[in-house]
């Protein structure tokens, strides 16, 4: 049983791999989908707790109900379990009083044997956050064979084979339609800010592996990448994202699909620097250019300066960086394996002391939309993140002021047709150690 003072305690504590704090719509019936997933994450792990009629700052909702209203939550949190949750599990439902008002505890039991899948994808607890399992997590957890055929994969052979059962697609959707990347002002042409919502963090130190080249075409690019999602394919890759930044512009976007699509797109770049511009901006000979993405604990990353050229087939990237960073030093021989196979192999492994994160907790910043990021789930297009001006609170911090917009990230996606007050509450900064130019990774939280 859990009570006041140690209910009090566990909000006071924050979230953690085994506690999330829920609004209290999550058992009202809006939030079925969403609920399932973290009870099944929690399951996959070690078990935990839900705080519902908690908010993300660790405020406390004014939520009351009377004595028969309790009993239909409860009823309503043991059918999300066993009909939303396969193979059904079967947590504790408790309610605890806070004063006038009522908080909801459901204790989620781990679960042994076969993992828990909701809504036909299996998740686990990563931190404070919910995640997909890995394939090689299911491998180890799965004990029937007729299952694991489910997740053997067809390797890649070429760029155009890259599809969304590789990676997670976020679309950007602007005006209503969907665009392959979008377009920020930036106030250093030299620098890439990238947006993303991560699982790893590097507050105290980190380790990076990186080889570097330079005359690196479009079509090696392709090789690369080609050659990244097939040496892990059986990895969860989380959200790739991508920055190009010119001469003021800065465009934005996901996917590897978009990011090579978006440098073939150099001379239309281009000219929307000069229509913003005039004919007389200079355009330096080389662009900044990064693309990330995240693959279980560790963080892939591609980091280079491409070529201005008047012939698109022709343009190359130079100073060609790509690496890994880890929280801890590396054991598995597949990173090696990825290098011998593009024939460029780091020289040493290194150590960033400083930290590369670090995390700001924001006042539930007002913020407004002026387009979002969306994944599709079977035809239908669920809110991710949203993009919009820079809260002028925030301008003072010279990282996040590099671009006049910024891209949030919601904790829990919602579908296109719902309307909500959005605000900002924490900002993760992390570093990418290359050292031809800065490169940060942003991932703001946001509430709705």
């Amino acid at each position: 049983m859990i009570d006041k003072e140690n209910l009090l305690k566990l909000i006071e504590n924050d979230e953690n791999p085994k506690v999330e704090f829920k609004r209290s719509e999550y058992i009202k019936g809006k939030k079925n989908r969403e609920l399932a997933r973290a009870m099944a994450a929690f399951a996959n792990h070690e078990g935990g707790k839900i705080i519902v009629g908690v908010n993300d700052d660790r405020t406390i909702e004014c939520f009351s109900c009377n004595e028969p209203e309790v009993k239909k939550y409860e009823e309503f949190v043991y059918q999300i379990a066993a009909n939303n949750c396969d193979p059904p599990i079967t947590p504790e439902f408790l309610s605890v009083k806070l004063d006038e008002w009522i908080v909801f505890v459901i204790d989620i039991p781990k679960k042994t044997g076969d993992p828990v899948r909701s809504g036909g994808k299996f998740y686990i607890r990563h931190g404070n956050t919910t995640r997909e399992l890995t394939h090689e997590e299911l491998r180890r957890k799965y004990i029937n064979s007729e299952m694991k055929e489910t997740f053997n994969e067809s390797l890649i052979n070429s760029f155009d084979k890259l599809s969304e059962e590789q990676f997670e697609v976020s679309d950007i959707i602007h005006e209503g339609k969907v665009i392959p990347y979008i377009e920020f002002e930036a106030t250093e042409d030299s620098e890439c800010v990238l947006y993303s919502k991560i699982y790893n963090t590097y507050f105290e130190k980190a380790y990076y592996v990186e080889a570097s080249f330079n005359d690196v075409t479009i079509d090696k690019l392709k090789e690369i990448l080609v050659t990244y999602y097939t040496t892990f394919i059986n990895y969860s890759h989380y959200h790739s994202v991508f920055n190009i930044s010119a001469s003021g512009l800065s465009w934005i976007g996901y996917g590897p699909n978009n990011f090579v699509n978006a440098l073939q797109n150099q001379n239309f770049r281009y000219s929307q620097i000069k229509k913003k511009f005039g004919d007389e901006v200079y355009i330096h000979h080389r662009e900044a250019a990064c693309f990330m993405d995240e693959i279980n604990d560790t963080i892939f990353y591609i980091h280079a300066q491409p070529n201005k050229s008047p012939n698109v087939n022709e343009l190359t990237l130079d100073y060609f960086n790509i690496g890994f960073i880890f929280s801890d030093i590396p054991f598995n021989p597949i990173y090696n394996e990825f290098f011998n196979k593009i024939k460029y192999v780091p020289e040493s492994l290194e150590e960033a002391n400083g930290g590369l994160t670090q995390k700001f907790p924001l006042k539930n910043i007002t913020f407004s939309e002026e387009g979002f990021v969306a994944t599709e789930c079977r035809g239908e297009y669920y809110i991710s993140g949203l993009y919009g001006k820079i809260p002028q609170q925030l301008k003072k911090n010279a990282i996040i002021n590099r671009h006049d917009k910024i891209i949030i990230n919601l904790r829990d996606s919602h579908e296109m047709n719902q309307i909500h007050n959005y605000s900002i509450y924490n900002v993760k900064i992390t570093q990418i150690p290359s050292g031809n130019f800065p490169a940060y990774i942003l991932d703001f939280d946001g509430n709705w």
